[in-house]
């Protein structure tokens, strides 16, 4: 079925105690849509519940549903005032998730959970100085692109280094990867006028050709920072 389904507010607390990985899939759905319908649970609520799962759910693919609507969250469905907050708790509880966690792939989500809502000066620095330095942490394998979306998240945080996208330009290998860096570029600007020129120049076609390209440098023009 698809929908929003009623929720015993008792299984809430007994989430990490489901231990059929179906069910708990199921559950986080039906939490999150009860949230978005303005039922049951507060987005603060099931984010607090979603922090103390984090580090136990046991399937790679429930991880990265539990991750994406974490960060939903953090961005989508918390006030301004209320986001750096939860956004410093998040990080804690992921980067403790990462180190403890021994499989590869969980641990890669966790980091761009991290990536994803650090907010901190603390967690900005250490995605500089992993970026910078090239230094991924224990356990995670980080490509190219990875590195490129380090850099673009910096970007859009405004971290106060000199160069990071062109310096990234410059390390890309791929010449796909460089001019996909190239087009978006202009729409990171700390200029809001050059920013402004990016979303102008969209109204051509030919500047719209490669859609995916639009839709990710229209994700960070609109990123709520």
């Amino acid at each position: 079925g698809y929908g929003v389904f009623p929720v015993d507010t008792a299984m809430i607390t007994q989430l990490g105690s489901l231990k059929n990985p179906v069910a708990r899939a199921a559950t986080y759905i039906n939490l999150y849509e009860n949230m978005l319908a303005g039922q049951v649970i507060s987005p603060a609520r099931l984010a607090a519940v979603y922090q103390q799962v984090l580090g136990s759910e046991s399937e790679e693919l429930n991880l990265r549903l539990l991750t994406s609507q974490l960060s939903d969250i953090v961005w989508n469905y918390t006030l301004p005032a209320n986001r750096s907050a939860l956004a410093n708790s998040v990080e804690k509880v992921t980067w403790q998730a990462m180190e403890a966690e021994p499989t590869p792939g969980k641990k890669k989500l966790l980091f761009r959970l991290y990536q994803n809502v650090a907010l901190s000066q603390e967690a900005r620095d250490r995605l500089y100085a992993i970026w910078n330095d090239q230094k991924a942490p224990i356990g995670v394998t980080l490509t190219e692109d990875d590195y490129t979306s380090l850099a673009l998240a910096l970007a859009v945080r405004d971290y106060p280094a000199e160069g990071i996208l062109a310096k990234q330009l410059l390390r890309i290998k791929n010449p796909d990867r460089k001019k996909r860096l190239e087009f978006m570029m202009p729409a990171l600007s700390g200029n809001v006028v050059e920013r402004d020129q990016f979303f102008a120049s969209l109204a051509q076609d030919s500047n719209r050709e490669r859609e995916a390209w639009v839709t990710a440098a229209l994700g960070y023009l609109h990123h709520p920072l």
